[in-house]
């Protein structure tokens, strides 16, 4: 999958706020070529970047919770890190939007 057709894909996912986890499995159901772990860690490393760049924010949202929590960057980079936030049987999902 071509870089340009990953930001499409991830663009449109943000426009809903999405999680990660919906955003990696339309990538891989879209790409051809990269496992699953590679679009995670395209995904990780892309909204990173635009988090540091101020364009995208993050929150975390769990399972049954009323509330959203806010999530920094350094909070996001840790939950990618710990795969939690990958796992379908997970009750924490780890969401992107556009910042203002």
């Amino acid at each position: 999958m071509l870089e340009q057709e990953k930001i499409a894909v991830f663009d449109e996912f943000v426009e809903e706020e999405a999680s990660v986890l919906e955003i990696a499995r339309a990538l891989s159901r879209q790409s051809d070529g990269d496992t699953l772990e590679q679009l995670q860690d395209w995904i990780a490393a892309h909204s990173l970047a635009q988090a540091k760049a101020g364009t995208l924010g993050f929150y975390v949202d769990e399972f049954g919770a009323r509330e959203v929590v806010a999530c920094t960057v350094e909070e996001a980079q840790a939950r990618f890190a710990e795969g939690e936030i990958w796992s379908l049987q997970s009750n924490i999902m780890l969401h992107v939007f556009q910042a203002d």
